[in-house]
This record gives structure tokens, C-alpha cells and sequence, in this order.
């Protein structure tokens, strides 16, 4: 008989399910669109500090020998240290910058646009690292002589992003009595 399926209204509730999972659903920390951001930052601060190089494995170059050695007595960062010296430009508040969640869209924009009030390691803060905001460091560091490019998505982050979906997802479907 044709009028007992129940096709159309599985598929309508099936619809709606998928309708309404996106990025502003809770995740676990926030929205699934900010921990997602929050992965991909600590990612990029991870490989930037411990490996020196983009999370798509491009290394940094190396700081000229005498900077280095100025770099490492006044900031207390050690070589190699390229694009350290307040700690500002890869601090989670710089790489997560201006974070806008929509229902299928998570941006990122680097940077706060303000210079740095304080130095990382040593404490010492020059007159010039106070006039230098972020987003204009991270220029000198993408634009430069040696340009690097680190505001990318790795396979860790993936990975991890992977997980929060994943997660979320799991909450989604829990909730939704699934």
C-alpha cells in the first residue's frame, strides 16, 4: 500500500538532523567552531616554538648570528628563535585574533592589532616592541627577506579538528535522542 511509507517523514527528520548540526553546536569547550580555531592555534604556536618551522613542515630560517646573540641576552629566547622575542606573534590571543563562527563557516584572522605590553622570557620590553603590533610583525615574518608562512592548518590540527567534530557529532546525535 502507498500510503503506509513512511519514507518522506524519515527522510524530513533525517533533513532536519543534518540541518541542524554546524559549527555553533556545542563542543567541548565552546562551539565546535571555537575549539576548532583553538586547535588550529595551539597547533601553529606548537610547531612554530618546538620545531621551528609551519605546520606544513616548512622550517624557519635561521636569525642572523649577531641578533641571535642580542635576541638571546636581552629576551632570554634562545637560537634557534626565529620570529621570538616578546612572545607576542605566536601567543594563542594573536593566532586565534578575530574568530567568527557561522553555521558552515569557522574564520580565523591573525592578530589583535595591538603591540605587545609585556615580554615573554625575560621581561624586557624595548620602546620599538611597543610601538610594533602583531598583525604588522607577523607581515615581517610572511613578507620579508626569508618569508615564512605559518597561519596554516597541519595535519595535527586536522586531526584534532577531526576529534572535535567527531565529538560533537556524538553529543549531537545523543541529544537529538539518536
Amino acid at each position: 500500500m502507498a500510503g503506509d511509507s513512511n519514507v518522506d517523514s524519515l527522510a524530513a527528520r533525517i533533513k532536519a538532523l543534518i540541518d541542524s548540526f554546524d559549527f555553533t553546536r556545542p563542543g567541548i569547550e565552546q562551539s565546535m567552531g571555537e575549539d576548532a580555531a583553538h586547535a588550529v592555534a595551539e597547533d601553529i604556536a606548537s610547531s612554530a616554538a618546538e620545531l621551528q618551522e609551519e605546520p606544513t613542515g616548512g622550517g624557519f630560517p635561521s636569525n642572523e648570528p649577531g641578533y641571535a646573540r642580542r635576541k638571546a641576552e636581552k629576551y632570554g629566547v634562545g637560537d634557534p628563535a626565529y620570529g621570538f622575542r616578546t612572545g607576542q606573534t605566536f601567543s594563542l590571543e594573536s593566532l586565534l585574533g578575530d574568530v567568527r563562527v557561522g553555521s558552515d563557516e569557522v574564520e580565523m584572522q591573525y592578530g589583535t592589532g595591538r603591540p605587545p605590553e609585556r615580554s615573554g622570557a625575560s621581561g624586557y620590553i624595548s620602546e620599538a616592541d611597543k610601538a610594533v603590533t602583531d598583525r604588522e610583525k607577523m607581515g615581517f615574518l610572511t613578507a620579508g627577506a626569508n618569508p615564512i608562512h605559518p597561519y596554516e592548518i597541519g595535519p595535527y590540527a586536522r586531526e584534532a579538528v577531526r576529534e572535535i567534530m567527531a565529538e560533537g557529532l556524538r553529543k549531537h546525535l545523543e541529544s537529538e535522542g539518536g
